[in-house]
């Protein structure tokens, strides 16, 4: 085993030399690091954080329906777990399905006054004389521009629902 006998005293100072350099600049290495590391996770955060932003503001952002040739009467305001919603969606063109209103809101209103929503509704039978109570009922669109109508009154229904609201320009159709 060596000690410091077998070591010559030049080379020993040498050693010494380099053990106090190495040991006076790893303070200034170890702030640069963290430093650096801190840096790079701030700006990873902020572009995950934007990205988040953009993409709410995507889907929070009003839209306008495009596709006027079915919409979504849903029967409650929350979504399935396959991101579908109870209720039934309706064909309102013309060539499709002929007398029926081609405004969203008018038809799902309709539907609800028709007791179409009822556990025990027969769509064979005939309409009722008395209309049925119709909830509040508010249009959103869904990510590929068909109206849907959910019952609820509340402003930010559509949000919750990952629904984008009617753009102000457009009517709810």
């Amino acid at each position: 085993m060596n000690d410091e006998r077998d070591i010559s005293p030049a080379r020993l100072n040498a050693m010494r030399d380099a053990l106090a350099e190495h040991v006076a600049s790893e303070p200034v290495r170890a702030h640069r690091t963290r430093r650096r590391r801190v840096l790079i996770g701030s700006v990873l955060s902020l572009v995950a954080v934007g990205g988040v932003a953009i993409a709410g503001l995507r889907v929070l952002a009003p839209a306008e329906v495009v596709d006027t040739s079915i919409a979504m009467c849903a029967s409650e305001a929350r979504r399935n777990a396959d991101g579908g919603f109870d209720g039934t969606a309706v064909a309102m063109s013309e060539p499709f399905n002929p007398g029926v209103p081609t405004d969203a809101l008018e038809l799902c209103t309709l539907m609800w006054e028709q007791g179409a929503f009822e556990p025990d509704f027969d769509p064979l039978s005939v309409p009722p004389e008395d209309p049925f109570p119709v909830p509040p009922l508010t249009v959103c669109v869904a990510p590929d521009g068909t109206a849907v109508v959910v019952p609820s009154d509340a402003p930010e229904i559509c949000t919750a629902l990952q629904l984008a609201p009617v753009a102000a320009t457009t009517g709810p159709r």
